[in-house]
Formats: C-alpha cells, sequence, structure tokens
C-alpha cells in the first residue's frame, strides 16, 4: 500500500532528492510518516492502527499531545532536541554515564533507540 498521497508532499512513486538530502524539508517529513504509517498498519493490530492514525491526525488535523510529544530525537522537533538532550545530560549526565558502562543498561537503551518510544507495544 501506498499512503504517501496522503501523508504530505512526499511521492513514494516519485522520490524527490530532497527527502533524502534535507531531512528537516516537508518533503523527508512526509517521508517518514509514510514509512512509519505502513510499518504500523502492516502489524494489523488495534494499537498500531490507533497509533498509525494519531500520528496521522497530529500531522494534518489537530496536534494530539500523547502523540505530539515523543522523547525521541526527530527533525520534526527541531531544536527542542537540543534543549532536551542538554537537560538530560545536566540532570542525569553521571546516570547516563553509568547506564552506558553496564552492558545490559546499554542494550536496552539501544534496543530503545531503534523504535519509535510512542509505540507502547514495540517499547515492552
Amino acid at each position: 500500500n501506498n499512503y504517501a498521497p496522503i501523508v504530505g508532499p512526499y511521492d513514494e512513486a516519485n522520490p524527490s532528492l530532497l527527502s533524502s538530502i534535507a531531512p528537516w524539508s516537508d518533503v523527508a517529513s512526509g517521508k517518514r510518516l509514510a514509512i512509519q504509517m505502513k510499518d504500523l498498519f502492516d502489524k494489523q493490530t488495534s494499537d498500531e492502527f490507533a497509533l498509525a492514525l494519531m500520528l496521522f491526525f497530529n500531522r494534518f488535523i489537530e496536534k494530539i499531545p500523547w502523540v505530539q510529544h515523543s522523547i525521541d530525537v526527530t527533525w520534526e522537533k527541531g531544536l527542542t532536541n537540543v534543549e532536551e538532550i542538554y537537560a538530560m545530560v545536566t540532570k542525569c549526565g553521571p546516570c547516563i554515564t553509568k547506564c552506558l558502562a553496564d552492558e545490559n543498561c546499554k542494550a536496552c537503551i539501544e534496543a530503545l533507540d531503534e523504535i519509535d518510544t510512542r509505540d507502547q507495544v514495540a517499547s515492552y
């Protein structure tokens, strides 16, 4: 399924070079949303279906706080990423260092880094 026509200016059939070289652009954002929605719909669960719809509504209809506020670093958040990382390092630096030194804790962080933490099913 091609969801790209409904998720912004990105066209999966004729991908723009801009979507690859300018990750902050609307085209790249549409590409990320199209891929994310497809992955969620492919799982064929009610939780993933609901998350895909909320991501769509958050982007095009009205902001949904639960979806809008992600702890993940994203291009859509812009400079907010820098503020969040600075706050984490200044407030939790020693704990982060300790976690990254522990193999088990580091593996958990790396696993969470690979998914969208708003996806509660995947984050478990």
